[in-house]
Parts: C-alpha cells; sequence; structure tokens
C-alpha cells in the first residue's frame, strides 16, 4: 500500500529518502530505508534508480542504545547512523 507521502513525491517527480516498515508473513517487522532519484526516460516517463537497504539491526541497535542510555540515568543520549557509526554526547 502506498503512503500519501510516496504518491505526492510521485506527482512532483521528486527525489525519495525515507524510512519504511513492512510486516512480513511471518510477524516480524522490517525496516528499510529508501533512496532514489527521479529520472526522467528518453520517452518522458518517470523511473526511480536508487537503493533499498534493510535497516532493521541498525534500528534495533540505535533502540538497545536509547534504553540502556536512559536505564543507566546518565544522561546520555545516542545518535546511531546508517553504516554502524555511533556519536554518543553526554
Amino acid at each position: 500500500m502506498r503512503s500519501a507521502r510516496l504518491d505526492g513525491a510521485i506527482e512532483a517527480w521528486a527525489n525519495l529518502d525515507f524510512e519504511h516498515r513492512l510486516l512480513m508473513p511471518d510477524g516480524s517487522v522490517r525496516s528499510l530505508h529508501v533512496l532514489a532519484r527521479a529520472v526522467k526516460t528518453s520517452s518522458g516517463a518517470l523511473e526511480y534508480v536508487g537503493a533499498v537497504t534493510d535497516v532493521t539491526v541498525a534500528k534495533q541497535a540505535e533502540k538497545t542504545l536509547r534504553e540502556s542510555a536512559s536505564s543507566s540515568g546518565r544522561g546520555a543520549t545516542f545518535q546511531f547512523m546508517l553504516h554502524g557509526t555511533v556519536a554518543a554526547h553526554v
């Protein structure tokens, strides 16, 4: 099912950069990052060229870090970036 945001981007021929969650048949949830450039083909049609990356593990690690920071009582803020880089602000 497409969202209104995706429909709006397609109508505007805009580039895509968003995260989306998928509910799998087994009940698990996967997190995807979609990054694509809108391209006009030689026939004038809209085509998207890009990548869809499964970021489920990164999202789970981010959640674990946030829970750990909040339970430690130290007030640390963690920011988890794609590709596994962690920035900690204490």
